[in-house]
């Protein structure tokens, strides 16, 4: 079946006008990805770490290649009380550590898989070269995936 070409000239046209007529780069939120929500097994709801990512501004003079920048934010689990920061790989070898940035104060958090939708954690100095035997200690939080049981 032949389709007539003025349909694909219209249709072009609109394409190309809504492209124009749209809100220009400056005027658009960039968009967030959320990677999830932890809180803790044993601590109040309340509590809890966010991970997003968000495209860092600039990153390409076009809008072909874009780079993300890790955020994170902190309800009760770390202190002050609630903080907002980013993160970025540290380590993916013997377990994931993230290099965790709140202002001046860097740690590194290590991150190994505990069951299904859980997760142990441990902050560290970001001096430290993360083993397995860091994951066992006191100091190890537990910490279970939002909207799970």
């Amino acid at each position: 079946m032949k389709r007539p070409w003025w349909i694909l000239v219209i249709s072009a046209i609109f394409l190309w006008l809504w492209w124009w007529m749209g809100p220009s780069a400056a005027e658009r939120k960039p968009p967030e990805w959320f990677l999830g929500s932890w809180t803790l097994v044993d601590g109040e709801g309340w509590s809890r770490i966010e991970f997003y990512q968000r495209p860092v501004p600039d990153s390409s003079p076009d809008d072909w290649i874009r780079g993300l920048e890790g955020h994170v934010k902190t309800v009760g689990i770390f202190s002050p009380p609630e903080q907002q920061g980013r993160w970025n790989y540290g380590y993916l070898e013997p377990m994931l550590g993230l290099n965790m940035m709140f202002g001046d104060e860097s740690f590194l958090l290590l991150l190994q898989p505990a069951g299904e939708n859980r997760m142990q954690a441990r902050r560290l100095p970001r001096t430290a070269a993360p083993t397995m035997s860091l994951i066992s200690h006191p100091e190890t939080i537990l910490l279970k995936r939002v909207g799970t049981d």
